[in-house]
């Protein structure tokens, strides 16, 4: 079935659980060419006020088929293969930034989707030099306990610590350059419906200063967590506190439930590009690149 000529503009109130579903939904199903994670899609939607951030949505009346995130140049096209052809979203997502004024459209293909891959090499798309690794930590039994250094715990994460955890946040995104993270964002953030305060490790220094965390997300559907973001302020850096939250959150997951646990090692200052340090951080924490997604881009 081919996908509707003229998508809805994303509604917060009526589509932002179905949508959560989908790429649920499509998360829990046969490898195909959808990537995103439910908690890396509500991680994004912090975004959601800014100009160059929308999401387009298709349904059949009941269910919802399909979905376009885009960011700035960047379209990230997902659909249910019974229902919507993902390259029928990927033309739309061409004519819709030719409306906008915009100059290119990229995009990202798995590595092993070969007939996506050669689709979209007909459509005139061509690697933009991107890309960025698939690691995933498979549940088999109790994972290891994490450790932290003398003085430093975990602490529980309580409301009335959101404004000491923004600024922990932007002090850890801070370092390449200012983080446009702020309350309003983060509030945002933790009103998402998989949201979950035990999800998110914390660490304090022996001050009780926040020292290092990461967002935990648990999806049910597909019984997979992501870890959407890491941080760790520059003073506590070195320490093995990043490890730490790794571990933690590896072990709450499987306390959840999840059977298993991913992570992109992306560069900060680009959606798909390999982050060599963040990459051996995790892969310490024994978590494995299971497929490499790349980018691909399209002058208009």
């Amino acid at each position: 079935m081919r996908a509707a000529d003229a998508p809805r503009v994303f509604s917060r109130e009526r589509d932002l659980v179905p949508l959560v579903d989908l790429i649920g939904r499509l998360r829990a199903g046969p490898p195909g060419s959808s990537y995103l994670h439910p908690g890396g899609l509500q991680w994004l939607m912090r975004k959601t006020p800014d100009p160059e951030f929308a999401i387009h949505v298709w349904d059949d009346g009941d269910t919802m088929t399909g979905v376009v995130v885009i960011d700035g140049d960047y379209a990230m096209a997902h659909a249910d293969p019974a229902r919507n052809d993902v390259l029928d979203l990927i033309a739309w997502s061409e004519s819709d930034a030719r409306r906008g004024g915009r100059s290119a459209v990229e995009i990202s293909v798995w590595d092993d989707d070969t007939p996506l891959r050669a689709a979209v090499a007909a459509r005139g798309y061509a690697p933009a030099g991107h890309f960025g690794p698939l690691l995933v930590w498979r549940m088999n039994g109790e994972p290891p306990a994490p450790s932290l250094p003398p003085g430093y715990r975990f602490v529980d994460f309580t409301a009335d610590m959101d404004d000491a955890y923004v600024e922990m946040h932007r002090d850890a995104w801070s370092v390449i350059r200012p983080s446009p993270y702020r309350r309003e964002r983060h509030d945002r953030v933790t009103a998402m419906p998989q949201f979950e305060r035990g999800m998110v490790p914390i660490v304090a220094a022996p001050d009780g200063t926040l020292a290092a965390y990461c967002i935990g997300w648990y999806d049910p559907v597909s019984r997979w967590t992501e870890i959407e973001p890491l941080g760790t302020r520059p003073a506590h850096a070195g320490r093995g506190l990043a490890h730490a939250v790794v571990r933690e959150v590896i072990r709450r997951s499987w306390r959840r439930g999840a059977d298993a646990v991913m992570v992109w090692a992306t560069d900060p200052a680009s959606t798909v590009h390999v982050n060599e340090p963040a990459r051996r951080l995790y892969e310490s924490s024994a978590m494995r690149a299971e497929r490499v997604l790349r980018e691909y881009r399209k002058a208009l």
